[in-house]
């Protein structure tokens, strides 16, 4: 454990894992189990609480391994303890769970008050409780067993004597741990287990100190072949253990890990451990280095126990030459060699150990009605992100980006949590080593703000190493989405060394699936075309995939044609596109390309005297504002006596201001009937002889510009022609902001003529940005 635990909360973890394990054993193990593993998931440890709900039977632990699962349920309810927040329920709630399930105490006979052990004679006075020489001291912290049960070395479970499984990652002959690889600390081939009678390996936190006295006792040529261990609870009487072994034939070791828990009145002392040294009896221990620190140097007996010990110091940080017999190793086993690529700053031990909770905890997090939907969301982006090749770390706002590419019930489930608190949750650290999402410097990322909804001071993020090397290992989970793919494909193309990875892994996940008739990998493909400007490669594989019933891409097939001047092929796809969604920008490119068609054949039908097609072509041209365009075919219209042109010619005469002509041929289209060219006349005649002053103009725009957006560029035109250039600029800005882009730029006019180049150079790209197609201001002419 990984912080001070209370001697209260250590004799609670006690009662609690004695507790749970006899009420697993019991006809009510699914209460206990479910009341145990709601425990756990409150106190902050869903790891924990997993390995008990997914128990779906009676337990009966052999005798020789109750002690070793004991402990290790002790130890996983006193890091709970340790862990929870301050002012928090749950000491009185787990004392609640022990008053709940206790078993009733059987009668038993109290002991004698001479009951003793005389060392010296290995004998024991008092009395034999329960059969095959099962010597037993009624104590709060356990008893001995028989020393006949204690298993072999060569049958001990290493995960019961507390070293840490770790991952597994599927692998075809995968041994239950990985590979040892040797500390430059580790003394194991001088012999040292027969030459000291207490050995301890001190270290810090996750340090591998469990594992490097495994391997210790397990040392061919260093132990008999027939060796015994014992790995007693913590708080267990060890007095009576020296009778126990008293004239016994055959080698034994004793296991202490977390020595600390071992140490006091009815523990190891220096007497005891004199007596244990006598027999030959090999005692193997770990500590932390603090609580080692604090026992060795602070005086008392743990003090002069500690004072004749072995001690075997590992370093929490790895050697170049640890690191260099790691990188062996990994090529003969996969989990090392995750390790060597993923676990960035962390040693191999916190690495292998932290992985498994960190994958359970994040697994967990994605059920129905979790707390933490959001959070395992963000997770899951930084983990399909890294799959997808992007590297390093990662901005937040692109992670939320990435969040909403789930579909619309996950996005719908993660609004339950805020977005503080899922950062906080897949940020905080576990076990003191590392969270879910491990936070980085902003470095580059932070051009990625106008990408992702101007973010750029918020926090770069990276999944866990652990987290990415089981995803790509694990073939249950789901492929990511194509819709993160395209955010790792459109959001890395600031940083060219990132976004090259991701073109080369999405090349490799997607061209043989999509050689294959994939439709979402030809998807891909055609984007990934897009992205190398290969315009028609891209068109090939969209166009593939609509054919093949991809009918989303038929917009963009139908677009590309179009734009290729292909406009009758693009016609079948920009239908089938409007008819799925007649709000897309499909529809218009519909029109626009009838349009066109309507274009191309009315201009052959007046190139071959049609006067009725040469009049429609026309009223194209004018309502494009090709004033000279419109009057050569309404020439040739009028040229074939075709009457029904005066009323588009008389418009045309008003716009070149020739109000005479324009009444003529009005006047003409009226008396034939045409309602409009009436209204044209009558409109013609009520402006005659007058003309609309400066400030009639600045009146109809400041009466309509409630109603119109673009009047506020048009307010600001007329304010800078009378000369007040300062409500000028109030008016061209309000313009931008509501999104008119012809407001930037009549205000990039307005400085440039002021002598203020820079800032009219900012203003005219401003315009530029929101499509406002003129030249810069510098070469308007007014």
């Amino acid at each position: 454990m990984g912080e001070y635990v209370q001697p209260e909360w250590e004799e609670l973890a006690a009662e609690g894992s004695a507790v749970l394990l006899a009420g697993l054993g019991s006809e009510n193990w699914k209460q206990v189990r479910d009341a145990f593993a709601a425990w756990l998931a409150v106190s902050g440890q869903p790891f924990y609480a997993s390995d008990l709900a997914d128990i779906e039977e009676r337990q009966t632990e052999p005798a020789r391994r109750r002690g070793l699962v004991e402990r290790r349920w002790r130890r996983r309810l006193a890091e709970a303890l340790v862990e929870a927040p301050a002012g928090s329920a749950v000491e009185a709630e787990l004392r609640a769970l022990v008053g709940q399930f206790t078993l009733p105490a059987p009668r038993r006979r109290p002991a004698p008050a001479e009951d003793h052990i005389d060392f010296r004679q290995g004998t024991f006075h008092g009395p034999v409780i329960g059969v095959q020489h099962n010597y037993v001291h009624q104590r709060p912290g356990g008893a001995l067993s028989d020393p006949d049960s204690w298993p072999h070395v060569r049958d001990a479970d290493p995960v019961t004597l507390g070293v840490r499984a770790g991952r597994r990652t599927g692998t075809e002959g995968e041994s239950a741990l990985p590979p040892y690889v040797r500390r430059d600390a580790d003394r194991t081939g001088d012999g040292i287990l027969g030459d000291d009678a207490l050995i301890v390996i001190t270290g810090g936190r996750l340090s591998g100190k469990t594992r490097t006295a495994w391997e210790y006792l397990c040392r061919p040529l260093v132990l008999p072949e027939d060796t015994r261990v014992h790995a007693p609870a913590p708080g267990t009487d060890l007095r009576s253990l020296p009778a126990l072994l008293h004239g016994r034939e055959g080698s034994y070791v004793l296991w202490l890990d977390e020595l600390e828990g071992h140490l006091g009145e009815h523990g190891l002392d220096a007497a005891l451990l004199s007596q244990l040294a006598a027999l030959r009896v090999q005692v193997l221990a770990t500590m932390r280095d603090d609580l080692y620190d604090e026992h060795r140097f602070g005086g008392g007996p743990a003090s002069r126990v500690l004072s004749r010990a072995a001690t075997v110091e590992l370093d929490s940080r790895w050697s170049p030459a640890e690191l260099g017999r790691l990188k062996q190793a990994a090529a003969a086993d996969a989990r090392l060699a995750d390790a060597v690529r993923w676990r960035g700053e962390h040693s191999l031990p916190e690495y292998l150990a932290v992985g498994p909770e960190l994958r359970d905890l994040w697994r967990r997090a994605a059920r129905p009605g979790g707390p933490h939907p959001r959070g395992h969301l963000l997770v899951r982006a930084a983990i399909d992100l890294a799959l997808c090749g992007v590297g390093g770390d990662i901005p937040g706002a692109l992670l939320e980006k990435v969040c909403g590419a789930y579909g619309a019930e996950a996005s719908a489930e993660a609004e339950r949590e805020p977005v503080a608190e899922a950062f906080a949750w897949a940020a905080e650290r576990r076990h003191g080593v590392t969270g879910l999402l491990v936070g980085g410097e902003q470095g580059p990322w932070g051009r990625y703000g106008a990408l992702v909804g101007g973010a750029e001071d918020k926090w770069a993020w990276r999944a866990y190493g652990s987290l990415v090397a089981d995803a790509v290992r694990d073939s249950r989970l789901p492929d990511v989405p194509v819709a993160v793919w395209r955010c790792a494909l459109e959001g890395t193309g600031d940083d060219a060394y990132v976004h090259r990875r991701v073109r080369t892994v999405l090349r490799a996940v997607f061209d043989p699936r999509a050689e294959t008739g994939d439709l979402d990998a030809m998807h891909m493909m055609g984007l990934l075309s897009e992205d190398a400007q290969d315009e028609a490669t891209a068109l090939d594989w969209f166009r593939r995939a609509a054919d093949a019933g991809k009918t989303e891409l038929s917009g963009r097939v139908g677009e590309l044609l179009f734009r290729r001047g292909e406009t009758g092929q693009a016609l079948p796809y920009l239908r089938t596109a409007a008819e799925h969604d007649p709000t897309g920008h499909e529809v218009r490119l519909l029109g626009e390309a009838h349009l066109m068609l309507a274009e191309r054949w009315l201009g052959q039908a007046a190139d071959r005297g049609d006067a009725d097609a040469a009049h429609q072509l026309g009223d194209v041209h004018l309502g494009r504002g090709d004033i000279d365009r419109a009057a050569y075919y309404y020439l040739k219209a009028e040229q074939r006596g075709h009457a029904p042109v005066a009323r588009s010619a008389g418009l045309l005469a008003l716009l070149r201001c020739e109000e005479e002509t324009a009444e003529v041929y009005l006047r003409r289209a009226a008396d034939a009937g045409d309602v409009a060219a009436a209204d044209l006349l009558a409109l013609t005649r009520s402006m005659s002889g007058t003309s609309q002053s400066l400030e009639g103009a600045r009146t109809g725009f400041q009466e309509s510009i409630e109603l119109l957006p673009l009047s506020s560029a048009h307010l600001g035109a007329v304010l800078e022609k009378q000369g007040l250039l300062d409500e000028a600029r109030t008016q061209y800005e309000k313009a931008y902001h509501l999104g008119d882009p012809y407001g930037a730029y009549r205000l990039a006019v307005l400085l440039h003529r002021q002598g203020a180049p820079e800032e009219a150079a900012a203003w005219s790209r401003k315009a530029t940005d929101l499509g406002h197609p003129a030249a810069p201001p510098d070469t308007v002419r007014e």
